[in-house]
């Protein structure tokens, strides 16, 4: 068993007379369970009673792009002021 996205297209001549329909299949398995386990480890970060916050020194002033909600606490800021 496999996670599949599936596109289908219905398929027409000039004169719009159906023809049939093409379809893509695509196994997305990879995906799905890449995407659970970042969930995962979303859920470990933000129930820490630790503060956490990374930044992406790659920009411009490095800048906070995650926070949890203790580090928002310890900031006194809130979760969309430190991001």
């Amino acid at each position: 068993m496999f996670m599949a996205a599936v596109i289908i297209t219905r398929i027409q001549d000039e004169h719009g007379t159906h023809l049939g329909f093409a379809h893509v299949n695509r196994d997305i398995t990879a995906q799905c369970e890449a995407s659970s386990a970042l969930r995962v480890c979303d859920r470990a970060l933000a129930s820490l009673t630790q503060g956490v916050c990374i930044t992406d020194c790659s920009l411009p002033d490095n800048p906070i792009v995650y926070a949890n909600e203790a580090f928002a606490s310890l900031a006194g800021y809130t979760l969309d002021e430190c991001i």
